[in-house]
């Protein structure tokens, strides 16, 4: 059975992870941003690992090895910040083809040297090791006072999300079809920032919080998957930057399946209050809000310009076809 039979890689992942013991009283392990675990002194533990893979996550043709680094960095620190903890240490591994040249590693590692320092975060170690494709393989811990799951969502919630999405997408449409003038969105999947800038802001308020990784579409789906409950997204309320529109035009898209697809743009997704939007909202806080959290029977549903509702579409899976 191919693992998009299986249902493909949230499916498999609940499949090979079912049964594990939890030996540690572990807070949370797989099924989150990271995993964490409580420590002696009250606070907490967060744990989280990516991998980037040439000709997945990036392509050498458009990626300078700088670039390679940051979006490391970055990838995974967003996960950390998506629960509401900061960065503290590094572990990073690498599969290096024979033929890389010294040069190529001493570049981004000095990218991955002053993000490190960007977030406060130590290097501890890592493995370097050969291999067919270039692949970069991080662990970050993290550490924080107040956790935020995916499953603390509650009916009456609005969800906001920070900054623009869609942009990563557009991004990578325009290096596939040679455009060069749409250097936002470019630097966007090259150079991806994550919101740790805005996560401390928005954790003490949040009831549910998610990285946008794999687009709008499957982070709401996996909060209310979590939190058991529905939700109703105001597709015409999202974040869309205004190049980001443009290179949709330009290249005959949908700037809306980007946001709710598109994945890569490293924001927060949250859910709180109505009240707590509003206090962020007066200290202008850089937060949009796109829907609302509702009962089950709602189910997960778009609505676009009075149009009648539809199943939340988008979302990113490694394994589809």
């Amino acid at each position: 059975m191919r693992i998009d039979e299986l249902g493909g890689e949230f499916a498999l992942i609940r499949q090979i992870t079912a049964g594990f013991p939890d030996f540690h009283g572990t807070a949370t392990t797989v099924g989150d941003d990271a995993a964490v675990v409580p420590r002696p002194d009250g606070a907490f533990a967060f744990y989280t690992t990516d991998t980037l893979v040439e000709g997945v996550h990036f392509r050498l043709q458009w990626s300078s090895p700088a670039q390679v680094g940051i979006k490391t960095v970055e990838a995974n620190v967003s996960d950390i910040a998506a629960m509401g903890g900061r960065p503290e240490f590094l572990l990073l591994n690498l599969v290096l083809p024979p033929d890389t040249q010294a040069e190529f590693v001493f570049t981004m590692y000095e990218a991955i040297r002053r993000r490190c320092e960007a977030c406060e975060m130590t290097l501890l170690g890592g493995d370097t090791t050969s291999g067919p494709a270039l692949m970069v393989s991080a662990t970050v811990t993290g550490i924080g006072d107040r956790p935020v799951y995916r499953r603390g969502a509650q009916v009456g919630d609005l969800i906001c999300v920070t900054g623009d999405v869609g942009a990563a997408q557009a991004g990578i449409q325009a290096l596939k079809q040679g455009q060069t003038r749409f250097g936002r969105s470019i630097l966007r999947h090259l150079e991806p920032r994550c919101r740790l800038d805005l996560a401390q802001r928005i954790a003490p308020i949040a009831h549910a919080m998610i990285d946008v990784s794999d687009g709008i579409g499957s982070e709401v789906r996996h909060i209310c998957q979590a939190s058991n409950v529905g939700a109703v997204i105001d597709t015409t309320l999202l974040p869309i930057h205004p190049e980001t529109k443009g290179a949709a035009e330009a290249m005959g898209a949908d700037p809306v399946g980007w946001a709710l697809s598109g994945g890569e743009d490293y924001q927060l997704l949250f859910t709180t209050s109505r009240d707590s939007v509003l206090s962020l909202l007066d200290d202008k806080a850089d937060v949009t809000v796109i829907g609302r959290i509702a009962d089950t029977s709602a189910g997960i549903v778009q609505v676009r310009e009075g149009k009648e509702a539809q199943p939340l579409s988008g979302g990113h899976d490694h394994f589809e076809r």
